[in-house]
């Protein structure tokens, strides 16, 4: 498992678009940790991808209370 990890890891790390991108979607199952970061989704007709926001983003960006289900939303993503 380690091995397929770190294969995953050094091809996701050498392609440079995925370092990069925005994402536009709808927020779904945005759930906020007691840490501060931020847990939800974005969707679009056919698919849904996975977003952490750490908290020291959301608190720089001052997102704490604008990170809403339904929203439509852009974001500057990095895929690792």
């Amino acid at each position: 498992i380690t091995q397929l990890n770190n294969l995953i890891k050094r091809t996701l790390d050498r392609e440079y678009l995925l370092k990069n991108l925005y994402v536009s979607g709808t927020i779904i199952n945005a759930k906020r940790h007691s840490s501060g970061h931020m847990y939800f989704s974005l969707k679009d007709e056919e698919s849904a991808i996975d977003v952490t926001m750490w908290s020291s983003t959301v608190m720089q960006k001052g997102l704490a209370n604008a990170i809403q289900n339904g929203l439509l939303a852009t974001v500057k993503a990095s895929v690792n």
